[in-house]
């Protein structure tokens, strides 16, 4: 276990006995992330480490299809093919940390989710103010599992 896991799981365990994050418990972890971690803690008690890694193996190959998704949807290859999710968990795999259920890890997963609705957006040209809508809220919460990507949001907004 890692130390950012161990983090995770303490952090899990400590708003699981009822104390309030940011009063009580000082870790600089997102909101959405420190509920994910009290959820998973509440669950699978002690053994929430191993949930964490089975989680996070679960969560690439769910990200690989959507990632997949977007660019058959976009038509950015001529031929739909599979192979852009293969390498997408090819390279997940070189280093045993991508597959940990992290804060990263699920924020990336809204980005890709806006990221579609992005390309959605440039390929029909038209202002659909729903997908504006749903872009702004992808990107809120990925800031909300990870605060660093509300810089990425800010750009995106505001180029």
């Amino acid at each position: 276990m890692t130390l950012p896991q161990l983090t995770w799981q303490l952090v899990g365990y400590r708003l699981s006995e009822g104390f309030m994050m940011y009063r009580d418990v000082w870790e600089s972890l997102s909101p959405l992330s420190a509920g994910t971690y009290w959820i998973i803690y509440s669950l699978f008690g002690s053994s929430s480490g191993i949930a964490i890694e089975v989680l996070g193996f679960l969560l690439v190959f769910v990200q690989a299809s959507i990632f997949n998704t977007l660019l058959i949807n976009n038509q950015a290859y001529a031929d739909n093919t599979y192979i852009p999710a293969a390498i997408y968990v090819i390279l997940a795999s070189l280093y045993f940390d991508f597959f940990s259920f992290s804060p990263v890890l699920l924020g990336i997963t809204f980005l890709l989710l806006a990221l579609n609705n992005i390309f959605s957006q440039i390929e029909f040209r038209a202002k659909r103010d729903e997908r504006i809508l749903n872009t702004g809220f992808y990107l809120g919460i990925a800031a909300l599992f990870h605060f660093p990507f509300f810089i990425t949001s800010q750009i995106i907004h505001h180029p």
